[in-house]
């Protein structure tokens, strides 16, 4: 776009301020479009333990330190640092290898 401002033979002449200010725009939306794209072509795990992390889901039982809950239409064996009622609205925080879910209050 700089050059073609440099080059143009106009009567009206080149406004250098209008021609920055484009500049800065389109470069600024070029930035911001492809950081977009980057970020859309890495999307969260939706399978597996890595999938669950920071999931809400409900207590179906009381928590303490173990129970079950209810996270994507499945019951999970549950543990947590600190006590929670049944019905309690929860946050996954962490998926052990036996597949038991560490929660907190959400």
């Amino acid at each position: 776009m700089v050059p073609g401002a440099i080059f143009v033979d106009s009567p009206l002449g080149v406004s250098w301020p209008l021609t920055v200010l484009i500049v800065i725009a389109v470069s600024a939306f070029c930035v911001f479009a492809a950081i977009k794209s980057v970020q859309a072509h890495r999307p969260k795990p939706a399978t597996g333990g890595e999938g669950l992390l920071g999931e809400k889901g409900k207590a179906v039982s009381a928590i303490a330190p173990e129970g079950k809950v209810f996270i994507h239409g499945e019951y999970w064996e549950a543990w947590s640092d600190e006590p929670l009622a049944e019905g309690d609205k929860v946050t996954v925080i962490a998926v052990e290898d036996d597949m038991r879910v560490k929660v907190r209050k959400a």
